[in-house]
């Protein structure tokens, strides 16, 4: 008797040959990408959904460590209410920040 089955005969090899699957992250909703970023250990994965936020005008603040909807980045030194995403009550807020340069210096488009 043959050592392969005639099922393993009969396939092509791709039937049985699985390829990760590499989601369109570009396509998920941005608490998806949240939920990404700040949940999961795969690095690739989390760099992905990074770069999918600041493609949809986020930037991460370093000072603050939560993403920002991006606004004029201009340090002016003046209070302004902008819209972060909270990790910790996990949910988009209106936050009062001073535009000093520290706080315009901490917004990242890209991981260093």
């Amino acid at each position: 008797f043959p050592k392969e089955s005639l099922l393993s005969q009969v396939l092509p090899s791709c039937y049985t040959e699985f390829a990760p699957i590499s989601p369109k992250i570009e396509l998920l909703h941005e608490e998806t990408l949240f939920y990404i970023f700040y949940s999961f250990n795969d690095e690739n994965l989390r760099l992905q959904a990074f770069n999918t936020l600041i493609k949809k005008n986020y930037l991460y603040s370093s000072k603050i460590n939560c993403f920002v909807l991006a606004t004029k980045n201009i340090p002016d030194n003046s209070k302004k209410n902008i819209l972060i995403f909270d990790p910790l009550k996990w949910e988009k807020v209106m936050k009062e920040i001073i535009y000093d340069e520290e706080f315009v210096n901490s917004l990242k488009a890209s991981i260093e």
